[in-house]
């Protein structure tokens, strides 16, 4: 099943996701010295492109894929930077192409065993797969509301 299909879902997403991105980029860029751009960079599971768009710091050309072919369609466009649409268990892309794949707050929606094996056929050798995601705590007020929608949804 698709979450991300129908086009409430993808407003809410676009609207409510947070751009922890360029901090997460810095990250990667200080962790393994970068001081220079990678060539090719994927993000899977793109959604609108937030992750996407800030690897263009340490890749000269980056792709996006996604599942979802309206989040695609709210992504921003950035040069160098090339959408598609495909499952992350099945990327259409040739073997070692990439040396860096990032996914951001995805990897929990795929067919894990299937996406690494897929991540290793697409990287170079010696490239990296990073796995990141984002946490936020806030008080949820008197209202219990959002509280009981969101452990109906996702717990």
């Amino acid at each position: 099943m698709n979450y991300f299909a129908s086009a409430a879902a993808v407003s809410r997403y676009a609207l409510g996701r947070p751009d922890v991105h360029a901090r997460s980029v810095d990250q990667i860029r200080a962790f393994w010295g970068l001081d220079g751009p990678l060539d090719t960079a994927l993000d899977v599971a793109c959604g609108t492109g937030l992750s996407t768009g800030v690897l263009r710091a340490i890749a000269s050309q980056v792709y996006g894929t996604d599942i979802s072919a309206d989040m695609l369609r709210l992504a921003v466009p950035v040069d160098g930077v090339f959408y598609v649409e495909a499952p992350a268990e099945e990327l259409p892309f040739g073997d070692g192409v990439f040396d860096i794949v990032t996914v951001s707050s995805g990897v929990h929606w795929f067919d894990i065993d299937a996406f690494l094996a897929e991540a290793r056929r697409v990287l170079r050798e010696g490239g990296w797969l990073v796995l990141y995601d984002n946490n936020f705590d806030f008080p949820l007020g008197p209202d219990d509301a959002f509280r009981q929608w969101c452990a109906s949804v996702h717990f």
